[in-house]
């Protein structure tokens, strides 16, 4: 006599869902390791240089605007 529960054939499809969800989540967390972390810092600095070149000023006279 079998136990109550679920099938066989749907013990094994929920195992299969299980591992292939592990193994998305793992796959995720090297992909997440490998992203560059970007410094906002370093990009709001060249935004900036950009702008005081398009407009031909320099970094000097910028902070004498800026006093």
């Amino acid at each position: 006599m079998k136990p109550n529960g679920l099938p066989d054939y749907y013990r094994q499809k929920i195992s299969l869902h299980d591992e292939l969800e592990r193994q998305f989540r793992e796959e995720l967390l090297k992909l997440d390791k490998k992203k560059p972390v970007i410094d906002p810092d370093i990009v709001l600095r060249e935004e900036i240089e950009v702008l005081l070149k398009n407009y031909d000023i320099s970094p000097a006279r910028m902070l004498e605007i800026l006093s």
